[in-house]
């Protein structure tokens, strides 16, 4: 948004000093989370400007994937030489309409699919891209700080998506935002929910 903005090109230095300029305000306004978008567009194209992702995923000709984590590495430091470094979380294995974009490798070209979080395509690609991401986050020192975004979607997906983290590795951390949902409440490591949609006394003390 902010390179369209000041029509300069995304994470050229000149975007990059932008940014870091933006990212001083949040840190300054007491913001301590880092939002990396580990997949395109996660909020449907439907605000002022297209949110890219900051993970390539490359899909070769064999079926095989590599993940290019270059742009993400260089927003995260961005964030933490301003001192915005409790937590990174990466949104999301549920996009709009669960649609996912990559890159086909024979052609070069963006491909667009829809993985629902109970099909198999989602399950294979999303434990792929999960022991990639896994051991990226270790090299770097970032795994114990990093959470799983899961925004708002229809419950049945919500909750495969959430099964499926849980059985690649009990390790991953995962963070919510929206309405109250007692069936989430023990599965979420962080619960961010809405005024009016809320938990109980009892329930938030329990967490």
């Amino acid at each position: 948004v902010i390179a369209e903005y000041y029509h300069v090109q995304p994470w050229s230095e000149e975007h990059k000093v932008l940014l870091k300029k933006h990212l001083k305000l949040y840190a300054d306004a007491g913001g301590t989370y880092i939002t990396a978008y580990g997949v395109h567009s996660p909020w449907g194209d439907n605000e002022y400007s297209i949110e890219g992702g900051m993970i390539s995923w490359i899909k070769h000709r064999d079926g095989s994937w590599k993940f290019d984590y270059s742009i993400f590495d260089q927003y995260v430091q961005l964030a933490m030489s301003v001192g915005i470094d409790k937590a990174i979380t990466i949104y999301t294995p549920l996009p709009w309409g669960e649609r996912f974009r990559y890159i086909d490798d024979a052609t070069g070209n963006y491909v667009y699919e829809q993985w629902l979080p109970s099909s198999g395509d989602f399950k294979h690609n999303w434990n792929v891209f999960l022991t990639d991401l896994e051991m990226h986050l270790e090299k770097k020192g970032w795994f114990g700080k990093t959470y799983l975004g899961i925004n708002e979607n229809a419950m049945e997906q919500t909750l495969a998506a959430i099964k499926m983290i849980k059985i690649h590795s009990s390790k991953w951390k995962i963070t919510y935002a929206g309405d109250w949902h007692p069936e989430l409440d023990t599965l979420l490591n962080d619960y961010c929910f809405l005024y009016g949609k809320e938990a109980n006394v009892n329930e938030v003390k329990a967490r």
